[in-house]
């Protein structure tokens, strides 16, 4: 049985202790797993983050080319400029061997610009660019659940700005905002503006016409440029989901400015980009004041099942200005 004396002493000991290690009422406790929120720009925003640092690393990332890179694959040369669509479906389909197929093509291609569509996460776009030495990647900063992005070689271009086109229009003929890059052409110096679109899919009567006030608005802000400098060199490329003979399509052709449809070669030789269910060619550059030498679809550099599976229901169009 405790004295009085040692039951005073322990009494005074743990109001000490109490007094030195307990937090105030006030205080917010974090317990691990619990009480916490994780706001998604918190990990995108590069002001907020370490952009060395992603989960995981992208130089973690096995970055294995799908054939090995003789050169043998390489479209154009040092002297051309090769810009291309390529719509990425659920980008990145496969998670990491998304991103390293995808990587893979690009450098045995050794493509100057690259626009992309169906990007998903936010992060998968920042490894793919980090996954690819020498390129630079802008993603639209908006709140799409599918995104359109622009990869680039630093040494090629030089970004000025990006925009998102909120464009006028009626029924919501956007369904995911055209991205604009107004680059800067660094072997000459030229400004060129890339407008990158993805606009509305399937077929039926509200679809086409949402993709019909969509060609008509992109018309209408195109020759809105070009009537303050008619020898503005712009490149309007995506996935429209319009045969090239599509109605919604005229607009371009019925411009007081001289749009080139690229695609056109392609269609005569019934070349298709989305390849599954409906085969058909309905990823497009346009483009006015440039001179396209070629336009091109190449085959994947991995098996067609392995392509599907990973990378896309759709192939890359790519233009080349010699």
């Amino acid at each position: 049985m405790l004295t009085y004396h040692k039951y005073i002493v322990i009494l005074l000991s743990l109001a000490l202790f109490s007094c030195v290690d307990s937090p105030s009422p006030q205080e917010d406790i974090e317990v691990p797993g619990q009480n916490q929120t994780t706001d998604p720009a918190d990990t995108e925003n590069p002001k907020e983050t370490d952009p060395g640092q992603t989960n995981p690393d992208p130089d973690d990332l096995e970055i294995v080319p799908p054939v090995e890179d003789d050169g043998a694959n390489k479209i154009g040369d040092d002297t051309s400029f090769e810009f291309a669509t390529w719509n990425l479906r659920e980008f990145p389909k496969a998670n990491n061997e998304t991103i390293s197929t995808v990587a893979g093509h690009i450098l045995n291609w050794d493509l100057d610009v690259v626009a992309v569509q169906e990007i998903l996460s936010d992060k998968a776009f920042s490894d793919l660019v980090k996954a690819l030495p020498g390129y630079e990647g802008k993603l639209i900063n908006n709140d799409d659940f599918m995104k359109t992005g622009l990869i680039y070689k630093s040494n090629t271009l030089k970004v000025n700005r990006q925009e998102v086109l909120y464009l006028p229009t009626e029924s919501r003929a956007f369904p995911r905002d055209p991205l604009l890059v107004n680059t800067s052409f660094l072997p000459t110096g030229e400004s060129i503006d890339f407008i990158v679109v993805h606009l509305k899919a399937k077929s039926g009567t509200s679809n086409v016409e949402r993709r019909t006030l969509a060609n008509a608005a992109l018309v209408k802000y195109t020759d809105s440029l070009l009537e303050n400098n008619p020898d503005r060199k712009i490149v309007i490329l995506g996935d429209f989901n319009s045969d090239l003979l599509a109605s919604e399509m005229d607009f371009w052709r019925e411009s007081e400015f001289t749009y080139e449809i690229e695609t056109t070669p392609l269609k005569s030789a019934n070349k298709i980009s989305y390849y599954t269910n409906f085969k058909s060619l309905i990823d497009h550059i346009v483009t006015v004041n440039f001179s396209v030498d070629e336009m091109l679809i190449p085959e994947p550099l991995v098996p067609l099942s392995k392509y599907e599976s990973v990378v896309s229901d759709h192939f890359p169009v790519i233009a080349i200005d010699e």
